[in-house]
C-alpha cells in the first residue's frame, strides 16, 4: 500500500514530514502503525505489509495527519475479489477460478463446514501464487456441503471474496451379486 501526501490541487507535497495514523471502516482490520514521514520519502511512502481487512465488502482505509487531524491525505477504496466461482467438483475435490488479484502478497482459500461461522485454510494441490487465477482444493469428504472463500492479503483486492457453496459428489458403490 502506498500513501502520498497531496496538496489541495492534487500535487505531491515532496517536503511533507508529518506523522500519519491509519483508520478503517473495517473495525477488525490490521493496519500499519503510525508513521512519521522523513525528507527522504519525498511525500510518498510504501507500506510493504499493506493492510489486512477482515470484513468482506467494500471497505475504506484512511490516512490522517496526527498533528493536524483535519488533513486526511489518502482514502484507499479496497475492492475484494467478487467473481470467485466453482468450476468443477468431484467427491473429494473442488476447483475454483477468479480474476487476478492486483498487487497481492498472498492468496489462500478457506473452507467452512458450518455455514461460514468457522473458517479453516483449505488444502490445495499447490501453493497459490499471487498471480494465479485458479486452484483445486483437495481432501474433501463425499456428499458434503462446504462454503469456500478466497482470502487476499496485500494489494488492491485485499480481503475476503464472495462465498461459494459446493456440495461434493457422492460415491456410489456398485455391488454385483451372483445368484444361484
Amino acid at each position: 500500500m502506498m500513501v502520498t501526501a497531496k496538496d489541495a490541487y492534487g500535487n505531491t507535497v515532496s517536503g511533507y514530514t508529518g506523522t500519519i495514523h491509519f483508520s478503517s471502516t473495517d473495525h477488525g482490520a490490521v493496519l500499519p502503525t503510525d508513521y512519521p514521514f522523513v525528507p527522504g520519502d519525498n511525500g510518498t511512502h510504501t507500506f510493504d505489509g499493506g493492510v489486512t481487512l477482515n470484513t468482506g465488502g467494500v471497505q475504506t482505509v484512511t490516512a490522517t495527519d496526527t498533528g493536524t487531524p483535519g488533513i486526511t491525505g489518502i482514502i484507499v477504496n479496497v475492492l475484494p475479489i467478487t467473481d470467485f466461482a466453482n468450476t468443477a467438483k468431484t467427491s473429494s475435490t473442488a476447483t475454483f477460478s477468479w480474476t487476478a488479484a492486483s498487487g497481492a502478497t498472498g492468496i489462500i482459500i478457506q473452507q467452512s463446514l458450518d455455514g461460514g461461522t468457522t473458517w479453516t485454510t483449505a488444502t490445495t494441490t499447490s501453493v497459490i501464487a499471487e498471480s494465479d487465477t485458479t486452484a483445486t482444493v483437495t481432501g474433501l469428504s463425499p456428499a458434503t456441503s462446504y462454503k469456500f472463500r478466497l482470502v487476499v492479503t496485500g494489494g488492491a483486492n485485499v480481503g475476503n471474496s464472495n462465498e461459494v457453496t459446493v456440495t461434493t459428489d457422492a460415491i456410489y458403490i456398485q455391488v454385483k451379486a451372483k445368484l444361484g
